[in-house]
């Protein structure tokens, strides 16, 4: 039985036997070689699977190391994690130089290559549809940092921590202001974030938002703001990086910093319903 989930133990109800098909991903119009290339196990060879056109990328894991008691234990252990889920990522950015390709998350499993097939059979439509339209387009993220309390300190000026708190009066006034200054700055963040993130929309084909932690601290007092992943033409590639620099340029007057990373398999995007 097929499961679309990332992997969680007692969640694969009907595998049985002593190995499953680990699927990495489905290609679209061509794949890659695959001769001496490794599945996610370590020794194990990597398998394709064709299908009018589509093809599976799957190698096979040995069932009780992923399910059940033993499973559970192993995804919490991230010196048997890591190395798996590196080659996951692995063989998604070899398959992402040769064809579209639609990710699976790390850990899908199914009961045999079989029901990878007819899995194929059944979503075919949506698959296609999808790698038509991920077709020569790539992911990137795109992060913005501020360090409000940098910028708080400097509005304030170095005296205004001196006022005595023993002055009450003075104490309040003192807070209260700080509170207005800090909900400005974060207004202003905010509209700079928005403004940055519209002109590099005008450069992608779409944008997905991703979660972003309340008040979410990423290393002394920079505060993530916003994350949102990109869905980029390939010939505009240059002209997007460029708009992410020039943004970053003129954002840092606002004390925003903005990271680029890609190209990414598109994950942000793998709505098969579109």
């Amino acid at each position: 039985m097929e499961t679309w989930e990332q992997f969680g133990a007692g969640r694969l109800e009907g595998l049985s036997g002593v190995s499953a098909a680990y699927l990495f991903c489905v290609c679209g119009w061509s794949a890659p070689p695959v001769a001496g290339e490794s599945g996610v196990e370590a020794g194990t060879p990597m398998s394709l699977l064709a299908h009018r056109g589509l093809t599976a990328m799957w190698s096979t894991v040995p069932l009780a190391q992923w399910t059940g008691t033993e499973g559970e234990a192993h995804m919490t252990d991230l010196k048997w994690v890591s190395p798996r889920a590196c080659r996951h990522h692995e063989v998604l950015r070899m398959a992402l130089r040769h064809a579209p390709v639609y990710p699976v998350r790390f850990g899908t499993l199914f009961s045999s290559s079989e029901k990878i097939g007819e899995m194929l059979e059944r979503r075919y439509p949506m698959l296609v549809s999808y790698l038509r339209y991920v077709e020569d387009k790539e992911e990137w993220s795109v992060k913005l940092f501020s360090d409000t309390s940098k910028r708080l300190r400097e509005a304030q000026g170095e005296g205004a921590s001196s006022v005595s708190s023993s002055n009450g009066a003075s104490y309040l006034r003192r807070k209260q202001a700080e509170g207005k200054l800090a909900e400005e700055m974060r207004c202003r963040v905010s509209r700079e974030a928005d403004l940055m993130m519209a002109e590099l929309l005008a450069l992608a084909v779409e944008a997905k938002p991703r979660r972003v932690q309340p008040d979410a601290i990423c290393g002394g007092n920079v505060e993530l703001v916003d994350h949102r992943a990109f869905l980029v033409q390939r010939s505009r590639r240059l002209a997007f990086l460029e708009a992410a620099q020039d943004a970053n340029r003129h954002t840092a007057r606002e004390g925003l910093v903005c990271e680029v990373s890609g190209p990414w398999p598109p994950y942000g995007f793998t709505d098969l319903t579109r």
